[in-house]
């Protein structure tokens, strides 16, 4: 069997609670119809992009590091972000003088 090259960990995964924009169906609304629920929704994916104005999340990663499956989400419909799998940081290697 051929050996299985993972692709890096170079984006957190997090998943991201949002409300999605949702259209009111069903023809003919009287006035005053008020039933309205937010649409929420939860993403798992690579956390690609976080700043002021969007969110970004791909479903996919490859072993050159590209991604697919990206969702672009305006950060002011981003309810919460739970960081799952965080960046593992470079271990310092041990210098001869250190190990006893």
């Amino acid at each position: 069997m051929p050996k299985i090259t993972k692709p890096k960990k170079i984006y957190p995964i997090a998943e991201i609670i949002w409300e999605d924009i949702e259209s009111q169906d069903g023809g003919w609304i009287k006035p005053g119809h008020t039933d309205i629920v937010p649409c929420l929704m939860t993403s798992i994916g690579y956390l690609v992009l976080d700043n002021d104005q969007y969110l970004v999340y791909a479903s996919d990663l490859a072993q050159d590091g590209t991604t697919n499956g990206r969702t672009q989400i305006p950060k002011t419909n981003v309810k919460s972000v739970k960081v799952i799998r965080k960046i593992p940081t470079p271990r310092k290697k041990k210098n001869a003088e250190n190990i006893v």
